[in-house]
């Protein structure tokens, strides 16, 4: 099946953060067994499907703009998922990706006022909401993810189910009707990935901020990125 891979990083961005979205989406999807065809799309240049039935599906990546940035593509973004939603064709969103489905939809993101949100970190599966494609981990409800944001999803659409949260971020994955999945995690990130992320954002955060970064990275902890990668395989296909 044909999966776009809306990669809402420019080219540059990619260099910066040492990341090639594409590469990392295919290495993540395939962390379970899937028979997706991922497309790329530079949606930052505006490079955008003609027809959201061009896939059967579409994954929006993480970014480091926000919702609210006033970038034409993010604009054009919106439109194209409400069209894509309004077809009942399936959207994934990760990090940027989360946020912008809520917004586009009927929530609200924002920079959050608990500021950075960044490393390995836990966040509660709720276990009265559980679509058939949502197997719990290891750890039964609790999962582990890497983590990378300052905006948070405040408010979600009228009609989603929330699934996920935690203390600092209460909205950390939710669904719309078996239409839409997002989740504010990096399931795609690796632990490399992490690492230069936080070599990134050395000198630029604080340092006692981003020691506790790496210490996320210390403990036994592992994420649970092939079950995300089951998720999000088993969502589109399903």
């Amino acid at each position: 099946m044909k999966i776009g891979l809306l990669n809402a990083c420019t080219p540059a961005e990619e260099i910066e953060f040492k990341a090639d979205e594409y590469v990392n989406f295919r290495n993540f999807l395939d962390l379970a067994p899937n028979d997706i065809e991922l497309i790329n799309y530079r949606i930052t240049e505006m490079d955008f499907p003609a027809d959201p039935n061009e896939c059967a599906g579409y994954i929006i990546t993480g970014s480091p703009r926000g919702v609210y940035d006033p970038q034409p593509w993010i604009a054009e973004l919106g439109d194209f998922i409400r069209t894509a939603h309004a077809a009942d064709v399936k959207l994934v969103g990760i990090c940027f990706g989360h946020q912008i489905l809520a917004h586009s939809l009927g929530g609200h993101a924002e920079k959050s006022d608990k500021g950075w949100g960044m490393g390995l970190r836990p966040f509660n599966l709720d276990q009265n909401q559980s679509p058939e494609w949502l197997t719990e981990v290891a750890n039964g409800s609790e999962c582990n993810l890497y983590f990378c944001h300052q905006d948070q999803v405040v408010t979600l659409p009228k009609n989603a189910t929330r699934l996920a949260g935690s203390e600092f971020c209460p909205n950390a994955m939710f669904e719309i009707e078996d239409r839409v999945l997002a989740m504010q995690g990096h399931p795609e990130f690796t632990e490399k990935t992490m690492v230069d992320t936080i070599d990134y954002f050395t000198g630029k955060l604080d340092d006692s901020f981003v020691n506790s970064v790496a210490d996320t990275l210390k403990t036994d902890n592992t994420p649970d990125s092939p079950a995300a990668a089951q998720w999000i395989v088993s969502f589109l296909q399903g």
